[in-house]
């Protein structure tokens, strides 16, 4: 497995590991201490708590090239994780998560 993200400035004793679902081993926020808005209602974090999309049972994979946690679908497609979306568009406005929002779509993520 190969490490592929520590956040910049954030001390190591902060962070653990997470294995996406394609086997990628990366460091993220802890738990409710870097989910942003943790305990909020209907605000969900991809990693410890995500939302009950459809696409929730699919495998994770992170893309370091557009900082992005896709969901990978049966049929191999990654689809951009709606809680990530969410977040974006909470931290970064709406044209922002409307460009990460493009990608080659089968329709898996089409009821989410």
């Amino acid at each position: 497995m190969t490490q592929l993200f520590i956040k910049r400035g954030v001390p190591l004793k902060n962070l653990e590991q997470y294995v996406t679902g394609t086997g990628q081993v990366m460091w993220v926020h802890r738990q409710n201490e870097g989910c942003g808005f943790a305990g909020v209602p209907g605000y969900h974090c991809v990693i410890h708590a995500p939302s009950n999309h459809t696409m929730r049972g699919f495998p994770t994979h992170w893309r370091k090239d557009i900082e992005l946690m896709e969901r990978i679908c049966p049929h191999g497609v990654g689809h951009p994780d709606p809680d990530a979306i969410a977040y974006t568009r909470r931290a970064f406005g709406e044209q922002a998560a409307a460009e990460l929002s493009v990608h080659g779509c089968c329709g898996c993520c089409s009821s989410t």
